[in-house]
């Protein structure tokens, strides 16, 4: 099987080569030839199912491989642009029956594969100095059949007729900027032509999908000639008259299905347009400016609002935004509004401004979704779990005979969030989201109290430490004295960073956490966690309160009807925690004061 692939490759090779040599020395009889076999074996594929989607190597006969097949395709057009006519046309009938074939598999990856080397033979068409008016006619000619006809009359499932419409319909645009880039104006307008005139199926139930398509490559190839403007200037090579192109595109009598049938569809059209996931070409088309290894924003999605923009500018009936797509779209336009273009700008404020109040009542009446809040409490929950918590040192799990109720305090967190957090919404708002500052808020506010109340014993006395050398020397004996030491750096980076990398090089008995607080005191605490596990922690008992699981920690979401100073609704997230310093017998602590030249803050 191995010795027969390898046959089969090294005859395919022979076989492009003579297809090669025919194209260049324009044997026509030869070249048909040539193309009838390579057509035999493409046919062997669509009918053995084969993956058009993947390439790769190594492969036995009986499934040739697609990567070497295809770029076939793209070097016999690129030859074909120093061929004659007759052996042009040969390679284009081969490409068009070899594209209906695909189709009627309903094998749309393939019907790509066969019409994307349709760009390539017209930019050999258009460069060449031989080429008259038919022979640019006879590529779209063509390719308008293929998209007109034999998309409009096949038996093809709907979906495969929409996917091989937008195919069509990149094509097209994939043939106006070679245009544009050649400098070629009346083969820009021709081909704009052909785009603008696609997709009029009355008969059809997708032929307003397949229009938002062909309307998307209109914006996207007006979007690139904006983006050359503003980098070349109004004339491109000195050449070609951007501004007349633009013109061209929206004014002429083809090109009118832009600003008149499909103009409410505009702001699918520009979405489709930016679509990242459809893998469309144009999205590529600036990088022809970046230089080798050097990093290039793409800015192609704004020169889309920006086209969209001059679209809707020379339209005379108002905007509005009845949908969260023409919302989005409107806000992203309105930057591009033309400064001429006052009654466009207007009425899309006053739409943008109504649609914001009507999904404001529409929010504060709705009812906050279980699902968000479990999301939310969950999360709470995990971020918790993976979060190093200085109150799990202190806490006891002996009750006391007695409790302080002094000492005794309530540590709570009370603040407003958008309730789009907790409603299905236009706005990406993820519950989870929260969850990350709010647990910090909550150990910050545990690991200040804790330390208060440690420094604040009165059997404390704080020793002075002359220098860094002599804080580092007192805390090094002392964490190999205690039992389990946790050392606090107060506000000095430079102790900090000393005593991090001396405790790597030691090896004390138990372990040593080491802990860095950004206040305004420059000292160095220790305390011997053995002698000092007496906090006792609880969650705060009130309606509309839940314990987080695995935490001490109780949390709820109140809908009370509040908004902010906009009117954005909000809700009220409340948490509490009861902590309680408990008196014990002794307490293992040293407490350094540091110079202040030490305070790096």
């Amino acid at each position: 099987m191995v010795n027969a692939g390898r046959n089969f490759e090294r005859e395919m090779q022979v076989l492009r080569a003579n297809v090669l040599a025919a194209f260049e020395s324009g044997r026509v009889a030869d070249l048909a030839r040539g193309l009838s076999v390579y057509e035999s074996v493409y046919q062997h594929l669509l009918y053995r199912g084969a993956d058009w989607q993947r390439v790769s190597f190594g492969q036995p006969a009986s499934q040739p491989q697609l990567s070497w097949l295809v770029r076939d395709l793209e070097l016999f057009s690129q030859a074909s642009a120093r061929a004659g006519v007759e052996a042009r046309d040969q390679l284009l009938s081969f490409l068009f029956s070899l594209a209906n074939q695909a189709y009627r598999r309903s094998n749309v990856e393939a019907v790509g594969v066969f019409l994307r080397p349709f760009s390539s033979v017209w930019r050999g068409v258009i460069n060449s100095p031989t080429a008259e008016r038919a022979d640019v006619e006879h590529v779209l000619v063509l390719m308008q059949n293929f998209a007109t006809f034999t998309v409009a009359t096949s038996t093809a499932d709907e979906s495969d007729s929409l996917a091989v419409a937008e195919i069509c319909s990149e094509i097209f645009a994939e043939m106006a900027r070679i245009a544009i880039d050649g400098s070629h104006s009346a083969a820009f307008e021709r081909v704009i032509g052909y785009l603008a005139g696609l997709h009029q199926y009355p008969r059809a139930r997708w032929e307003h999908s397949a229009a938002r398509f062909r309307d998307s490559c209109l914006l996207a190839v007006l979007a690139y000639i904006l983006l050359l403007a503003d980098k070349e200037g109004p004339t491109s090579d000195g050449t070609l008259a951007l501004p007349v192109l633009a013109d061209t595109l929206l004014s002429s009598a083809e090109a009118s299905i832009l600003q008149n049938l499909a103009i409410a569809d505009l702001p699918l059209s520009t979405s489709l347009a930016q679509d990242p996931a459809g893998g469309r070409t144009w999205r590529h088309w600036e990088t022809r400016f970046a230089l080798p290894m050097t990093a290039y924003t793409l800015r192609f999605d704004s020169y889309i609002d920006r086209a969209a923009a001059r679209v809707a500018a020379g339209h005379r009936s108002h905007w509005r935004v009845n949908t969260s797509e023409s919302y989005r779209w409107a806000r992203r336009v309105l930057t591009y509004v033309p400064s001429d273009a006052l009654d466009l700008r207007l009425a899309l404020n006053r739409s943008i401004a109504a649609w914001e109040g009507d999904e404001q009542k529409r929010l504060a009446s709705a009812a906050l979704e279980q699902s968000r809040v479990s999301d939310f409490r969950a999360a709470l929950a995990d971020r918790f779990s993976h979060s190093i918590r200085l109150l799990d040192s202190f806490l006891t799990q002996e009750a006391p005979t007695s409790k302080v109720e002094s000492d005794r305090q309530l540590l709570f967190i009370n603040f407003a969030a958008p309730k789009d957090f907790f409603v299905e919404t236009d706005v990406i708002a993820l519950p989870q989201s929260l969850a990350d500052g709010m647990v910090q808020a909550l150990l910050r506010a545990e690991e200040r109290w804790l330390l208060e109340k440690v420094v604040g014993e009165p059997s404390i006395e704080a020793t002075p430490a002359e220098s860094i050398e002599r804080a580092t020397e007192f805390v090094t004996d002392y964490w190999t004295s205690a039992n389990e030491p946790l050392i606090v750096v107060f506000n000095s980076v430079i102790v900090h960073q000393r005593l991090e990398a001396h405790l790597a090089q030691s090896k004390p008995k138990g372990s040593v956490q080491l802990l860095y607080t950004e206040e305004e005191s420059v000292r160095v605490l220790g305390v011997d966690l053995v002698t000092s596990r007496r906090v006792l922690a609880e969650a705060e008992e009130k309606p509309g309160l839940e314990r987080i699981a695995d935490t001490t920690t109780s949390v709820g979401i109140f809908d009370e009807g509040g908004s902010d100073d906009r009117g954005q609704p909000v809700v009220r997230i409340e948490s509490g925690e009861w902590l309680t310093w408990l008196s014990a017998a002794s307490t293992e602590v040293l407490l350094l004061t540091l110079p202040d030249e030490l305070n790096l803050w």
